[in-house]
């Protein structure tokens, strides 16, 4: 049984429509409208998931004097977290061993409309942003390239070498859909600086188009693919160039909303 940080109530677990049209779990406090994620996951919500979440909560008056501050998954003392990422009037609790984070009620939709507004400015004005960090809520990517995942890359075939290399290479890419205006905006990180590709097609395995991300070699690399059809599934894969070497990551997808 999962604990609310801010009153102590039971969280439910509710599924919820990411930006690349799949579905996560998170867990909600009925009595005070928080929300709980898991490292990383409040990255990959649309802001109008956000919205919905806070609209279906009824919140009652939870006596906040009751929370214990404390991680919901493992128990861990939640620190509040400032970072660029996150306006000074968004208030977020973050685990500093599971790296979860947790919102009160209507902070979780101030951090995605700030999100969205942040990569927007920058794609209008056609300014690099300077790191993923300075949208995205830290993943500690440490942890991702040291932990399962490199025990995994010495135990693959070698014929799922290459495959790999860029896995532990690139970031798995953000996807933030924008229906208004039919586009979606992908982002990324490479490990190294990196000059890269974005080769795009919606059928396979003809009519793919090659987008130019990043002519310079970066880390954080940004590109908008626009004009996409409603329920149209997408397919992409990212070329990267190194100073080093060059290789192809896996194949991602989405459905455009």
């Amino acid at each position: 049984m999962l604990l609310c940080p801010n009153c102590n109530h039971q969280l439910t677990t509710k599924r919820v429509r990411t930006s690349s049209s799949g579905t996560i779990d998170i867990d909600t406090c009925e009595a005070c409208g928080g929300v709980y994620f898991d490292r990383g996951e409040v990255n990959r919500i649309p802001r109008e998931e956000a919205e919905k979440l806070v609209a279906e909560h009824n919140v009652s008056a939870a006596d906040t004097s009751k929370g214990t501050q404390h991680c919901p998954k493992c128990g861990s003392s939640l620190k509040r977290y400032w970072g660029e990422s996150v306006p000074t009037d968004v208030y977020i609790l973050r685990c500093p061993a599971c790296h979860g984070a947790w919102f009160p009620e209507k902070d979780l939709v101030r951090f995605k409309e700030a999100q969205n507004a942040k990569i927007q400015f920058h794609k209008m004005w056609n300014i690099p942003l300077p790191s993923l960090s300075s949208v995205m809520l830290p993943i500690s990517l440490f942890v991702l390239l040291t932990g399962s995942l490199w025990v995994t890359l010495h135990e693959i075939q070698k014929n799922q070498e290459l495959r790999s290399y860029a896995l532990e290479m690139l970031t798995t890419p953000s996807e933030i859909q924008d229906k208004e205006l039919r586009r979606t905006t992908i982002i990324f990180t490479t490990r190294k600086p990196a000059r890269t590709e974005l080769v795009f097609y919606y059928k396979k395995p003809t009519g793919k188009i090659v987008l130019p991300v990043s002519k310079q070699p970066v880390t954080t690399h940004i590109v908008t693919v626009p004009n996409l059809v409603s329920g149209t599934e997408y397919f992409y894969y990212i070329s990267v160039v190194t100073g080093e070497e060059s290789f192809d990551s896996p194949e991602y997808s989405f459905v455009a909303e």
